[in-house]
């Protein structure tokens, strides 16, 4: 079965036994003409999350491949592992407390991506579940402006809700850099290595998914600006010294100095001032237009004192 995988969706999850069974109905449902393959990186849950997984796994075993660990290894060890069984010619993400409403929503994808040699990654609008169930159209008249972006978009932040993509493995790492381990997250730069030979990124507009926020590791991150900014760095920083992103580079450094400027920023307003000036200095030696960073700076510094 794995040979003729056209999509690998990936699936991690861990402690999801409310969440799990909605998520692999999703996949369960699509409609498609070609062969898809769903695998669940499956953590050591201790409630029921792989018991659930194992009855759908029986009963569409040609449709389910279960990585299971004996005991939690942890997010990103469980995202590296798990990635090492994604056969297909492309890659979909589906966590598992996230779940997808459009049975067609993988031939959509497939069928952009196909049609167009010059995009390697396709995502959509996506719908968002509260804590408390209600459910939400989550439009963005930013996603609107640029039917078509890439890399370059692409660096400045990750934009792409991960239950919404789907990409080319073309120009992936057959196996993932031991750094990817020591990350909150995986998925964005997944998306920078499927771009990295200058092709495009589409969005449909349309919501063929849900995610749930207040819940899991990005909503924890979200909640610290500077941890946030910080990690970015730190997968800026390692695409930097790998040779398919040489051609990027003045674009990863430019991308660079934004999270520098935007941690100063961070840190004056939350009177760490001496921070502040720390990440000023920086930047003044990095940047052309001094004047324009000096002005941020001490705009800065002024809105907080006149609060």
């Amino acid at each position: 079965m794995e040979e003729s995988v056209f999509v690998s969706v990936f699936m991690l999850t861990y402690n999801q036994e409310q969440f799990i069974a909605q998520a692999i109905e999703g996949v369960l449902m699509q409609q498609t003409n070609f062969k898809y393959q769903l695998v669940i990186g499956e953590d050591g849950s201790t409630d029921n999350t792989l018991e659930i997984c194992k009855a759908y796994q029986e009963k569409h075993p040609d449709k389910i491949k279960i990585i299971s660990q004996p005991q939690n290894i942890g997010l990103m060890n469980n995202f590296v592992n798990t990635y090492a069984y994604l056969k297909g010619k492309y890659i979909t993400i589906c966590d598992g407390d996230d779940y997808w409403i459009d049975p067609l929503k993988l031939q959509k994808q497939v069928d952009v991506l196909e049609a167009n040699t010059n995009v390697s990654v396709v995502y959509s609008r996506t719908k968002k579940e509260y804590p408390n169930g209600r459910v939400e159209s989550n439009t963005s008249k930013e996603e609107g402006k640029k039917e078509h972006k890439n890399i370059v978009d692409l660096l400045q932040g990750n934009f792409i809700p991960s239950v919404t993509v789907l990409f080319k493995t073309e120009n992936l790492p057959e196996t993932l850099p031991d750094w990817f381990r020591s990350l909150p997250y995986g998925d964005w730069p997944l998306y920078l290595y499927a771009l990295s030979n200058g092709t495009e990124i589409h969005f449909i507009n349309e919501d063929l998914t849900v995610y749930r926020t207040g819940i899991g590791e990005s909503h924890k991150l979200n909640k610290n600006l500077e941890k946030t900014f910080l990690v970015e760095m730190q997968i800026l920083n390692y695409i930097y010294e790998i040779p398919v992103f040489n051609k990027w580079k003045p674009d990863i450094r430019i991308a660079q100095n934004q999270i520098n400027l935007k941690l100063m920023l961070t840190y004056n307003r939350e009177n760490r001032y001496a921070k502040g000036f720390l990440m000023f200095l920086k930047l003044l030696g990095n940047s052309k237009n001094k004047t324009k960073v000096s002005s941020k700076y001490l705009y800065s510094i002024y809105k907080k004192v006149k609060c």
